[in-house]
């Protein structure tokens, strides 16, 4: 017979069978599917007037992570994403532009998806949105092509003024990169150089001096320097005869660059190869276009420019014989 109660290899055993109930009691998660998270700061409705905001909810048993989703103004209208992150604890800091914003929070583990918090509206700001006052920017347009990497940024100045801040973002968001930011400025006028193409955001808000400050006002625009590519023209071909007055006419070209902006295209018929003598012009968007002409020898060509002013290499130049 042989002693095993006490035998280094059963208390082995044991502890290899203890340790694995444990973890296994450590991966089932808890269905947390119907629990919703409550969230106790900002209060909703509040305005605060110092960054960062601390926002704080109570902890929900069974969760592992929070997913926090704050936009702006609201859920229901969405001009900016600000912050979708996924956190532990039951606190987080962010700073915040002065603005309203909407608040929710989701809990999370390794298998199920709690109930969204209810949402919290809040406002930051010493003053919301700085009552009536705002920012009108006026340069460059909203959603405007530029061809230039240098760009002047301008905007309309505010009564009651303290200073500006300007930021420009390489992106369609101020969630994106921060390319460029300056606090304290005086003056209604920025100029910088040498921006890359690409899509961006700016804006500018203003403090008072009565200790308010504005919204950031917003824009999108697109800097847009690289010419359209050469135009091959396909029909009709060169030296067609052509047995009908109304004319098929089209061609291809390419749109290379980062912003690919939209191209124009400008076709010319005439009835010299000099072009001086033109029997049709017309611009379009597109690569075809039909037109009537009467019996005659023809001269065609396409010019092409881009929603920034970029032109691009005129076509050959093709030969047709109206002959129906």
């Amino acid at each position: 017979m042989y002693a095993v109660k006490n035998s280094p290899f059963v208390l082995f055993l044991l502890g290899l069978l203890l340790l694995g109930t444990t973890a296994c009691d450590d991966v089932i998660a808890k269905d947390i599917s119907e629990e919703t998270p409550v969230v106790v700061l900002p209060i909703s409705g509040a305005t605060i007037d110092a960054n960062p905001v601390h926002i704080k909810w109570n902890e929900l048993k069974g969760a592992t992570r929070y997913r926090i989703e704050i936009v702006s103004p609201s859920f229901a209208s969405i001009s900016e994403y600000t912050i979708d992150s996924t956190v532990t604890g039951t606190n987080f800091f962010v700073s915040l532009d002065s603005n309203d914003y909407e608040l929710r929070i989701t809990a999370l583990n390794a298998g199920y998806t709690s109930k969204t918090s209810a949402i919290i509206p809040f406002s930051v700001g010493a003053s919301a949105g700085g009552g009536n006052t705002s920012v009108v920017l006026t340069a460059p347009a909203s959603n405007a092509y530029v061809n230039s990497d240098n760009v002047t940024f301008s905007w309309n100045s505010v009564p009651n003024l303290q200073s500006y801040t300007f930021e420009l973002h390489s992106g369609p968001t101020f969630a994106s990169p921060t390319v460029y930011s300056e606090d304290q400025l005086a003056s209604v006028q920025l100029a910088l150089t040498d921006l890359e193409e690409g899509t961006y955001s700016w804006g500018v808000k203003a403090f008072l001096t009565d200790g308010s400050e504005t919204a950031f006002t917003k824009r999108v625009f697109y800097i847009d320097t690289t010419n359209p590519g050469p135009v091959t023209l396909t029909s009709p071909t060169n030296n067609a005869i052509v047995p009908n007055t109304t004319v098929s006419f089209s061609w291809n070209y390419t749109n290379p660059g980062t912003v690919q902006s939209t191209v124009n295209s400008t076709i010319e018929i005439a009835r010299d190869n000099q072009f001086t003598d033109i029997a049709h012009t017309q611009t379009v968007t597109g690569t075809s276009v039909s037109v009537t002409l009467t019996d005659d020898v023809y001269f065609w060509r396409i010019k092409t420019v881009d929603e920034a002013g970029n032109a691009g290499p005129t076509s050959s130049v093709y030969t047709f014989t109206l002959f129906p």
